[in-house]
């Protein structure tokens, strides 16, 4: 894999749109200081993932836009890109053995199946930016996590800015060993340990925080599993009340019902035969309404006519022995008496008759009693009116053929009525056969209607002891209401084995027990069930989390430990290549010497220190020999010079040193590219020369030189010219050179 391209717009002194291309060799930046030269580096370095703004020689990220010029305008925005090609005639990405491939080290895969990638990232004025993989926009940390996975991070060497040739002699062990492992691509390993102790911190953190929970929840569940206890026995009372209850109401509602039907076959005959009955009596009824009408009418019409005449007689009777009375009266009195007063001419007489004959004929032709009155009493007056003009003796003659008249009359009235009387009881005999028939008819009637009460009376019985049943029923209802029954449960019930009433009498106490026993537990709190569902499923959730999460602190712990053991071998392995390598090229840079890097030494505490106070502070100082690596400490012996420490070395010697290490590291472990800032700017002419035959040596890795060294210069295979124009923007000439 090789650095293809960078692009840069608005990025520090390059205002306008610059792609430099490189080389598979050694491309080399040069130009007079302050030209922009050391901006490409930076914008390598933050295209690598640098996010402090100091490393990119700046107060804060936004002084990566260009600030402008009296010339020439501030820009918002600034972005660079760069162009990775992991394959390439030299180095095939196909290849999953090639050194420099964009693989894993880990896992020897690709991590993208492009061939070519590109990385860019944006700021803007207002502080915000962006990342970009494949243009595909993604987080800082997971650009970082890529790129370490291809040996490219900031922390090696991958990157060595102006001024820090002897970098790695300056950092201090610790930071040594992450520049080897950056540069061995152990930084992935360490990337994984350092994700896998940082989830086991949050593990453990979880694991502690859930304990805690699990422990307040305790006494909680506690509680609820004994009302959930109750309410589970609750369930089991109910559910063999149900069964008793079933068993007696079902029971009661067959037995009901068997009654029932028991009444209704019984009442079948009697109600037929009160119907054939009443259906009897109204034939009866109706012949003895028609026999009445008809007897009424033939014997009410005749006996009314009699009954009539015989009132008429009687009448007419009376009066006539009201004026029979009256003219004995007049008689006796007129016997008292020696002379009559007055003399009448016989024509008086004759009228007087006359008129006595004619209110006669009138009492026997007129029935009307109020008009016989007035001519009585009209005829009565008469006589008054004569009885002064007429002697008592012819008064009484006349008085006495008038009195014998009406005795003729009453003689023929009694006469009529004895007639009228026989008629009338000749019509009474022949009623009281009628009667008598009649009485037979009615005797068979009531007889009737005697046989039908007493049916009426039977159905009555029946009747009654339905409503009995019905009332028995109707308290059922309420019974299996109250008990949360309804009638359809028992619609489809088969008779049980209860068959006498003392069975039932031991069922009723059974089902009084277990109600009294239901009642003493109390109804069940819905939400408190429901709370303890909730909270027994969350206890369980909690415990099966915490499994889980104690699983996965030993599955952490064990994966960090194995990444440990992992990059403690192959870094051991690996710097005792590195130590051959670094001995060899420190004798070329030096003409002779020794070099080499060790592990750090540290004094291990004892566990049984009399320091260490407590448990607690033993588990710390563990946990902290657990975590500690050794660094890296230098050794170098020049020649003809006797070196004690770091410091006493010169610029130039700490320069090759550290070429040396860095050169050390190439040979074992090929990074895709370098990039150098001035790196050679302290050594003189024959060292240079040294340093550029090394480069050209060490094909497989893509270097970016900034330098004004000739032989650095002669040694490059592209060489790029910066230059700065009045308006304060950075340009670019590009030379390919000919070796």
């Amino acid at each position: 894999m090789r650095l293809k391209r960078l692009e840069l717009i608005g990025f520090k002194s390059f205002a306008q749109k610059t792609v430099l291309d490189f080389s598979h060799g050694i491309t080399a930046i040069v130009g007079p200081n302050g030209a922009g030269k050391s901006n490409i580096v930076n914008a390598l370095s933050w295209l690598l993932g640098e996010r402090e703004a100091y490393s990119l020689r700046g107060a804060k990220l936004q002084d990566l836009i260009f600030a402008g010029t009296p010339k020439r305008p501030a820009l918002g925005l600034a972005q660079a890109s760069i162009l990775l090609d992991s394959s390439t005639p030299d180095n095939p990405a196909s290849e999953p053995d090639a050194p420099n491939a964009f693989l894993a080290i880990s896992e020897r895969e690709r991590i993208f199946e492009e061939t070519e990638m590109s990385i860019q990232r944006k700021i803007f004025r207002d502080g915000t930016s962006s990342c970009f993989l494949n243009q595909n926009e993604v987080r800082l940390k997971n650009l970082i996590d890529f790129l370490a996975r291809a040996r490219l991070g900031i922390r090696g060497m991958a990157v060595v800015n102006q001024g820090e040739s002897d970098i790695f002699l300056k950092s201090n062990p610790r930071e040594r060993r992450e520049m080897i492992e950056e540069i061995l691509g152990l930084s992935e390993f360490q990337l994984k340990r350092a994700e896998a102790e940082r989830k086991l911190t949050i593990t453990n953190i979880n694991v502690d925080k859930i304990r805690a929970l699990i422990n307040e929840l305790a006494p909680h569940i506690r509680l609820l599993r004994r009302q959930t206890q109750r309410w589970n026995k609750r369930q089991d009372l109910e559910n063999e009340l149900k069964d008793l209850e079933r068993i007696y109401f079902g029971n009661s509602f067959l037995v009901l019902n068997q009654g029932f039907q028991e009444i209704n076959i019984k009442k079948v005959p009697f109600i037929q035969l009160s119907q054939k009955l009443e259906k009897e009596l109204r034939g009866l009824e109706k012949q003895l309404n028609q026999f009445e009408q008809e007897d009424s009418k033939d014997f009410q019409g005749v006996f009314y006519s009699v009954k009539q005449k015989e009132e008429a007689l009687n009448a007419k009777k009376s009066q006539l022995f009201t004026a029979l009375g009256r003219i004995e009266a007049q008689l006796e009195l007129a016997e008292k008496k020696d002379f009559i007063s007055v003399s009448f001419s016989d024509k008086v007489i004759k009228s007087l008759i006359i008129e006595v004959e004619e209110f006669l004929n009138f009492v026997l032709n007129n029935s009307d009693l109020e008009e016989i009155r007035l001519k009585a009493q009209k005829l009565k007056e008469t006589f008054q009116n004569l009885i002064p003009k007429v002697d008592d003796h012819q008064l009484k003659e006349t008085l006495l053929k008038e009195k014998e008249k009406i005795e003729t009359e009453l003689s023929n009235f009694n006469n009529q009525l004895a007639l009228l009387r026989k008629e009338e009881a000749a019509l009474l005999a022949k009623k009281e056969e009628s009667n008598k028939s009649l009485r037979t008819f009615l005797q068979l009637i009531e007889a009737k209607k005697n046989e039908l009460r007493e049916i009426k009376q039977k159905l009555d019985n029946f009747n009654l002891e339905e409503e009995r049943f019905n009332f028995k029923l109707r308290d059922w209802e309420v019974k299996i209401q109250e008990a949360g029954w309804s009638k359809k449960d028992f619609e489809a019930a088969t008779l049980t084995s209860i068959q006498n009433y003392s069975e039932t009498e031991v069922l009723e106490k059974k089902i009084m027990r277990l109600r009294g026993l239901l009642a003493a537990i109390g109804e069940v709190d819905h939400h408190l069930l429901k709370e303890a569902q909730d909270t027994e499923e969350h206890y369980q959730f909690l415990n099966n989390q915490l499994a889980d999460l104690e699983k996965s602190s030993r599955d952490l712990i064990a994966l960090s430990r194995d990444l440990k053991t992992q990059i403690q071998e192959r870094f051991t392995e690996s710097l005792k290549l590195i130590n051959t390598e670094f001995d060899r090229f420190f004798r070329i840079m030096f003409g002779g010497g020794r070099a080499g890097l060790i592990l750090e030494k540290k004094e291990l505490k004892n566990k049984n220190q009399e320091e260490l106070e407590n448990e607690g502070q033993e588990k710390i100082a563990n946990d902290e020999e657990e975590k500690w690596e050794p660094g890296i400490e230098v050794e170098v012996n020049l020649p003809r010079k006797r070196i004690k420490s770091l410091e006493m070395l010169s610029g130039g010697e700490r320069t090759l040193t550290s070429l040396a290490v860095l050169f050390s590291l190439i040979s074992i472990s090929p990074p895709p590219f370098l990039v150098l800032d001035e790196i050679d700017a302290t050594l003189d002419e024959k060292n240079a020369r040294r340093f550029a035959e090394i480069l050209k040596g060490l094909k497989q890795t893509q270097f970016i030189l900034i330098t004004h060294n000739r032989a650095t210069m002669e040694a490059a295979d592209v060489l790029y010219g910066i230059t700065m124009g009045e308006d304060g923007v950075s340009r670019i000439l590009s030379l390919k050179l000919e070796s």
